[in-house]
């Protein structure tokens, strides 16, 4: 069979014409092996119709975690402590899920980190989004995503996904 006898196919990505048995375009150095179909560009209804219904499903998604999302709780750093000690692994569970707002006095703070008052000789940490300008003595309102234990022996509360709130 002769050159001018093979019948030649469509390269899909670069639209030149390459030869059938050709596994890497020598024109584009695409891998084509996976591509025996040819893309004809002028139909872009199909790319628009799947466009369209990915972006209506995300905007579905994100209006439904909108709208079922829970209110946070308002609470002291004091009385999440005296929760978790009276429930412990259930009062975690139920917080960890519950957004918050969070009032507390300001004992120390470090980084991304800021140490509220505590029933105990330990501090409660509420680890911040960003840095928090607050000083020790301060009252605060924080926004928080929910609580962790770090506790060893004892429930230790940490909140985490913090931010400076205006109470609401």
């Amino acid at each position: 069979m002769s050159a001018s006898q093979v019948r030649e196919r469509t390269c899909p990505y670069c639209a030149e014409d390459v030869r059938p048995a050709a596994v890497i375009c020598p024109h584009c150095r695409r891998d084509i092996r996976l591509s025996s179909l040819t893309i004809d560009p002028g139909d872009n209804r199909t790319a628009l119709s799947v466009l369209l219904f990915l972006a209506l499903a995300f905007a579905a998604f994100q209006f439904y975690q909108y709208v079922t999302k829970p209110d946070p709780l308002s609470t002291t750093a004091t009385a999440i402590e005296d929760y978790l000690d009276a429930e412990g692994e259930a009062a975690l569970k139920e917080l960890n899920a519950q957004p918050l707002i969070v009032s507390a006095t300001v004992t120390n703070k470090g980084g991304d980190r800021l140490h509220l008052q505590s029933h105990y000789a330990l501090d409660i940490v509420a680890e911040m989004q960003s840095p928090a300008s607050v000083d020790p003595g301060d009252e605060v309102s924080l926004r928080c995503e929910g609580v962790i234990d770090v506790g060893l022996l004892a429930p230790k509360p940490r909140l985490t996904g913090c931010l400076i709130s205006d109470g609401t």
